[in-house]
């Protein structure tokens, strides 16, 4: 088909281009075996996004061939991991935001590449999209807690047990079938009711309130980052006109 030659031709000249001006040439070619060329023009070819993301950070194709991270399917740990290892000394949320923009990025592409060259069946595609979403979670919440605890102290019970946020994950995320476009539904839980132990003491709803509130703006996209998730809470009880956040024991009575 001519039209698609021309297509892949178009999209392979911005590619190498660009290759040339990050002086990458010899490590595009080290890389590039018969193998790794044609899955690499397929995806190229037959995703647009692929090409764009590619065309602006062709380091990151030598990077996943020289893991050999495109040909092997990674362990439900894997997602962690390579964020606590890239997020390594980092603490402040807009570090941590950055890092997850870059792993998110890298590790979508992995996806999609193992899924458009058949190496990945359906399941793992859907799998992976909501094990990398669920790292990502776990990671953003992280410095959102430590800068609230920094500000009022750190939330506890009745007994003077520390409490942490919990996060459920709902919809396609929940039930591990999140694809690339998929919206995150999430609803959140705290265990009980208390106060934190800071000199600006607040009760336990208004600081997890709080957490959720910067949480959820550590996934707004601005327009360089539209490969970032969309945070939908419309499901947690009583919808947009709940509270945000709810003890385990009000949330326990609603279900």
């Amino acid at each position: 088909n001519n039209a698609l030659e021309q297509l892949l031709y178009n999209r392979l000249d911005l590619f190498f281009e660009s290759v040339k001006e990050k002086n990458l040439e010899q490590a595009v070619t080290d890389v590039l075996d018969p193998q790794m060329t044609s899955e690499f023009v397929r995806g190229m070819l037959f995703s647009e996004w692929i090409a764009a993301r590619m065309t602006k950070s062709p380091d990151l194709l030598v990077q996943l061939i020289e893991t050999k991270d495109l040909v092997r399917s990674y362990s439900d740990n894997e997602y962690p991991h390579k964020i606590d290892l890239a997020a390594t000394g980092l603490t402040s949320e807009a570090d941590i935001k950055r890092i997850l923009l870059e792993v998110k990025l890298r590790e979508s592409i992995r996806i999609a590449w193992r899924d458009l060259n058949r190496r990945a069946p359906l399941n793992e595609t859907l799998t992976d999209l909501s094990l990398l979403a669920d790292a990502c979670i776990e990671k953003a919440l992280e410095p959102v807690y430590s800068a609230c605890c920094e500000s009022f102290g750190t939330p506890m019970d009745h007994h003077g047990r520390p409490q942490q946020m919990i996060v459920l994950g709902m919809g396609k995320l929940g039930a591990k079938e999140l694809n690339f476009s998929s919206d995150i539904d999430l609803i959140f839980v705290y265990p009980q009711a208390g106060e934190t132990n800071g000199q600006r003491c607040i009760t336990n709803e208004e600081f997890f309130t709080k957490v959720c509130r910067r949480f959820i703006k550590m996934f707004d996209a601005a327009s360089h980052e539209s490969n970032f998730y969309r945070v939908d809470t419309r499901l947690r009880p009583f919808g947009d006109g709940g509270p945000l956040v709810m003890s385990a024991a009000a949330f326990e009575a609603y279900y």
